[in-house]
């Protein structure tokens, strides 16, 4: 199978400013895309990742967005289903992304700048082609990697799989994961991360050993 990721920024898009306005991250897990009548529409689950305040903001502004036929919100958990008219895609190449023939390998991340980072899976290398061309014709694509790979399980994130963590727990989990605590070297310590987190060295700790330990046991490991 085919697999490429590759960054693009979609300015006129419901999320990526609002990324970039409010400070957030989010993770975005499409659940479903189809077409009926003249409207096409785009369902999925959207993690956000942020400062509570900039996270109320984010989620306050998209209850506001007149593409948004339905919305439900828990905590930072979000629920949607997004309305366009087909018109409307087609003349922003935006259907193209949702193609049966595509994997969706893992969520969908929008970091704080507003920069999607998409990783694609095909059978057809020349559907693959057609998604980054038009990423880089409309939306500044730039691509991370292209390549012939085989799967194997850990290769797709489920959604379905993701533990039940705390507030906290997932705070400190992804904060960890995101500046390189996992990766060998460390590229930080957990004193470090804690002074991010603005909790005392031994919270944190109690937080991340936790998180630890309902994501090992969701995957049928123990620590």
């Amino acid at each position: 199978m085919w697999v490429a990721k590759f960054s693009m920024i979609d300015e006129k898009g419901i999320f990526s400013w609002r990324n970039k306005k409010f400070k957030v991250k989010t993770y975005a897990y499409r659940t479903n895309y189809f077409i009926k009548g003249k409207k096409s529409y785009a369902s999925g689950i959207i993690l956000v990742e942020g400062k509570k305040e900039n996270v109320k903001k984010f989620i306050e502004s998209l209850k506001k967005e007149k593409f948004i036929k339905k919305l439900e919100v828990k905590g930072n958990l979000i629920n949607c289903l997004v309305e366009k008219p087909t018109s409307l895609s087609k003349k922003r190449e935006e259907s193209i992304f949702y193609s049966l023939e595509l994997i969706h390998i893992k969520p969908l991340f929008t970091d704080e700048n507003g920069v999607e980072f998409w990783e694609l899976g095909s059978w057809d290398r020349r559907m693959l082609n057609k998604i980054l061309k038009t990423a880089e014709k409309s939306y500044k694509g730039k691509l991370i990697y292209f390549k012939n790979i085989n799967l194997s399980e850990s290769d797709f994130l489920f959604f379905s799989l993701y533990p039940k963590l705390t507030q906290k727990q997932k705070q400190a989990f992804l904060l960890a994961l995101h500046n390189g605590y996992y990766e060998f070297p460390r590229k930080i310590e957990l004193k470090q991360l804690a002074k991010t987190m603005k909790i005392s060295y031994t919270a944190y700790q109690f937080h991340l050993r936790n998180a630890e330990k309902k994501i090992m046991s969701s995957i049928g490991l123990k620590i």
